[in-house]
């Protein structure tokens, strides 16, 4: 899994922002096999592999194209996520300037955004319909012990994408669907946790379809 999954249309309206590094909850710090994505809401306007301090993320903005209509406007504040070499994405937070064309912007360090959810969410997979790779984002409000899996219309299981104790907060996980066949299949969260003594359980079922 890289970058290249997460494509996005080029525009004549771009700014680009220099990281200069980025830090996450686990004491780490980013690397050669991360990239770093750029989002306005669930729309992809750019990416790129890190490289090292100061590496220049493109981001897209509106221009006369119908496909760049919901991109970067002047005043935007784009988020940034980094697509890990594990597969995890994470949500970045720090003092990101607004978005305005034909700008360089520096950012000193970025940092692993801290979000404790309120509950247990299972998100529609974005894109679907999806070729070859979808996100499923999903949030819990205290560590879990969990599982993500997908289904085939048969009911069979066709990959496991997440399975152990994951720590509260929100999350996303991409599903690399290359080598299946186009369909239907089913994407299921099941949480079990306990909270002062009393054992809670989620279970959650997505539709998603692979075109190709």
């Amino acid at each position: 899994m890289n970058g290249n999954y997460f494509e996005y249309v080029q525009s004549v309206e771009q700014a680009f922002y220099f990281l200069e590094d980025i830090q996450f909850l686990d004491g780490t710090s980013i690397n050669e096999n991360d990239w770093v994505i750029a989002y306005k809401d669930a729309i992809v306007l750019g990416a790129r592999q890190w490289n090292g301090a100061y590496s220049d993320i493109p981001v897209m903005g509106t221009d006369e194209q119908e496909l760049t209509a919901e991109f970067a406007v002047n005043g935007d504040v784009p988020t940034f996520m980094v697509l890990r070499e594990n597969g995890e994405i994470v949500t970045l937070e720090g003092d990101i300037p607004p978005w305005s064309n034909n700008s360089l912007f520096v950012v000193a360090n970025l940092k692993e955004a801290l979000l404790i959810p309120d509950e247990y969410m299972l998100s529609q997979g974005y894109p679907n319909p999806f070729n070859p790779s979808t996100k499923v984002d999903f949030s819990l409000p205290v560590d879990s012990e969990m599982s993500i899996r997908i289904y085939d219309l048969q009911g069979r299981e066709v990959v496991a994408l997440v399975n152990g104790t994951i720590k509260a907060g929100y999350h996303s996980v991409i599903w690399n669907a290359s080598s299946y066949s186009s369909g239907m299949y089913f994407v299921k969260m099941l949480a079990l946790s306990e909270t002062d003594g009393v054992p809670s359980k989620y279970l959650k079922t997505q539709k998603l379809m692979l075109v190709k």
